[in-house]
């Protein structure tokens, strides 16, 4: 029903009878004409005045300037394909979209909403861009550098023009400003670790402060058993590598060490104890603490099991104690017990005995708990599409939140990291996370060369390749409604 219609969607034609009938609150009801008994007395007696809309109203609807409707209505004149249209309005539409010149059967399925009014085609309220205007046009939508929704919109009710949508789409695309300020990209899937067969195979480390004092952290990927070792004041990479000697020196030595790419890690010093010792050390992604987040959640936790402690009062000691011998969860033990193959006396009374569980339940158990936490992960999370070599792309400063542009030198043997070179020349190493991929500049099509039947199927005349069937016969679509 057309008085259920905003006033401002409704076409000028209507918007007077709107207007006047703002004041009542009444109840339509359809009824057919054939049951009308008498007609009433207004289509008995027509008026001969015109009721639409006078033309400096109706283009005066549209927020041009007076210089840029006469700039309008001035490359109007000259684009031959407007021009073209424009005798077709006058002199009539024919009855088939075949008897169009190509250029124009874009324009079918809407001729009856195309008007022209002094000198300027219309599409109901919406001003038909000449081609010469269209990137003008473009220019002032996206003015505001709104995404191409909004730009959308903003030019639903104002300007029309043959694949304007697309236009939008590719300027937004391209605008460095609106590339420069994205969002940052929604998190991947999981991808977790390697789980260890055994305790002390795989570590992870890192540093953390607590009351103006920073700590060592080194955590136990198979046992969750964390090891926190206090560091002097100005801790260098030197302290830290003595103390993870003397704590190897204890435990021995692992097979692998994960760290993130802190200073006191990537430096040359730890390269040669890792040689040295004889383990593996891997880094994570610079800037991307979740590829270690098994440390950092392990952290988090020691530090506030050590500020409850601090608040209330109890030995810290006894706390981390305390924390170390609590199960894990309900099927698996505790990580001292996992580490150290035995029940590990506390505060509380224990009945110290050989566990019998065997390693392969234990190691089934900590797989499906790992699994569950991937499940839980992947439910909001999709992966991104791989880089490769040479390919340029924006990547995201981790203080500014600014996309800049780069480019993929290589790929590490880290998953989802890569090395990029910026423009002054800079090697970095980033996650894939932090880098976009460039979507790469595409000719804007026009409705001068609108002839793909992707953009309007009913546009190419050109005969295709009759469909044989196996029997020989020769398929013949039906013509319908004669177009």
């Amino acid at each position: 029903m057309i008085h259920q219609k905003p006033l401002t969607s409704a076409p000028p034609r209507l918007q007077r009878m709107l207007m006047r009938l703002q004041p009542y609150n009444f109840t339509l009801q359809y009824r057919p004409g054939k049951e009308v008994p008498v007609a009433d007395s207004l289509s008995r007696s027509p008026t001969t005045d015109g009721t639409h809309i006078p033309l400096d109203i109706q283009i005066n609807l549209v927020h041009f300037t007076a210089d840029r409707l006469a700039a309008v209505k001035r490359e109007t004149e000259r684009d031959p394909i407007l021009q073209e249209l424009k005798q077709i309005i006058i002199s009539g539409w024919p009855d088939r979209m075949k008897d169009l010149p190509a250029p124009l059967r874009p324009y079918w399925s809407f001729r009856d909403e195309l008007a022209i009014a002094d000198g300027i085609l219309m599409k109901g309220c919406c001003v038909v861009i000449p081609t010469a205007m269209h990137t003008y046009t473009l220019n002032k939508l996206h003015e505001g550098h709104q995404v191409a929704t909004k730009t959308k919109l903003r030019a639903k009710d104002t300007v029309y023009w043959l694949n304007m949508n697309q236009d939008i789409d590719h300027v937004v695309s391209q605008c460095p400003t609106c590339q420069e300020h994205q969002r940052s990209q929604t998190k991947e899937t999981l991808l977790p670790h390697e789980l260890p067969t055994r305790p002390w195979q795989i570590l992870g480390t890192d540093l953390f402060h607590f009351e103006g004092n920073e700590y060592l952290m080194i955590a136990d990927y198979y046992s969750k058993f964390p090891l926190v070792h206090r560091m002097p004041a100005n801790c260098t990479s030197g302290a830290v590598i003595d103390a993870t000697q003397q704590i190897f020196s204890e435990h021995g030595v692992p097979e692998k060490i994960i760290s993130d790419n802190g200073p006191h890690f990537a430096s040359a010093a730890y390269k040669v104890f890792a040689d040295e010792w004889g383990f593996t050390h891997v880094t994570s992604s610079p800037h991307f603490p979740q590829s270690n987040g098994f440390v950092e959640r392990m952290i988090q936790t020691v530090k506030r099991t050590m500020t409850k402690a601090r608040a209330c009062g109890q030995n810290i000691s006894m706390a981390l104690l305390c924390l170390r011998t609590t199960p894990v969860d309900s099927k698996l033990p505790s990580p001292a017990e996992l580490l150290c193959g035995r029940k590990v006396q506390s505060n509380l009374p224990v009945v110290i005995q050989n566990t019998s569980e065997h390693k392969d339940q234990t190691y089934q158990r900590l797989q499906d708990r790992q699994a569950q936490q991937k499940a839980y992960q992947d439910r909001s999370a999709h992966d991104l599409k791989p880089l490769h070599p040479g390919q340029l792309v924006r990547v995201q400063d981790p203080r500014t939140g600014l996309w800049t542009p780069a480019q993929i030198k290589q790929r590490c043997e880290e998953p989802r990291s890569y090395v990029i070179v910026t423009p002054n020349g800079r090697e970095l190493r980033r996650n894939r996370r932090h880098l976009r991929d460039i979507e790469p500049a595409k000719k804007r099509v026009t409705f001068e060369d609108d002839t793909s039947p992707s953009r309007n199927r009913e546009v190419q005349d050109t005969p295709k390749t009759p469909t044989i069937t196996r029997s020989g016969r020769q398929v013949k679509p039906p013509k319908r409604l004669d177009l």
